[in-house]
C-alpha cells in the first residue's frame, strides 16, 4: 500500500482549490522502494478547463519524481483516455483530485490507469 504524506495532500488541496476551474497539473516525488509519495515538484505548466500540460524539456531529471498530480475541476474521479495516454510517460503512480478538493477526493492511479489503495502518514 502508497503512503502519501499529509502535507502533501494539503498543498495539492490548496493548489486546486487555487487553479479552479482549470485543471492543476504537478510533478509529484518520493520514495517509490519505500512506496511513500511526500513531494509536489511544480514545474512550468499550461492549465485549462478541460486539459493540463507540463513542459516536459523543464522537468528536472530528479529520480525521486514518480508520477504526476492533477485536478479534475468536476466529480469525475476516473482517468481519462488523455490521462491514460500521458501515464506510462510521467511516472509510475498518479493522483486525480476532483471537487470538492479533499481528501475525500483524491484518488491513486498506476501507469495504466488501475486504482491503487493509499493511507495518508
Amino acid at each position: 500500500m502508497w503512503k502519501i504524506k499529509n502535507t502533501l495532500v494539503e498543498s495539492i488541496c490548496a493548489a486546486a482549490k487555487n487553479t479552479y476551474p482549470q485543471e492543476f497539473l504537478a510533478l509529484i516525488g518520493g520514495l517509490p522502494e519505500e512506496q511513500v509519495i511526500e513531494e509536489l515538484v511544480v514545474v512550468p505548466a499550461i492549465y485549462g478547463e478541460r486539459f493540463s500540460s507540463l513542459r516536459r524539456d523543464l522537468i528536472p531529471l530528479d529520480f525521486s519524481i514518480i508520477g504526476t498530480v492533477h485536478s479534475h475541476p468536476s466529480y469525475h474521479l476516473r482517468a481519462s483516455r488523455g490521462d491514460l495516454v500521458s501515464f506510462p510517460k510521467l511516472g509510475r503512480v498518479h493522483l486525480i483530485i476532483g471537487l470538492p478538493f479533499e481528501l475525500s477526493s483524491l484518488k491513486l492511479f498506476d501507469n495504466k490507469g488501475q486504482e491503487l489503495e493509499y493511507e495518508v502518514i
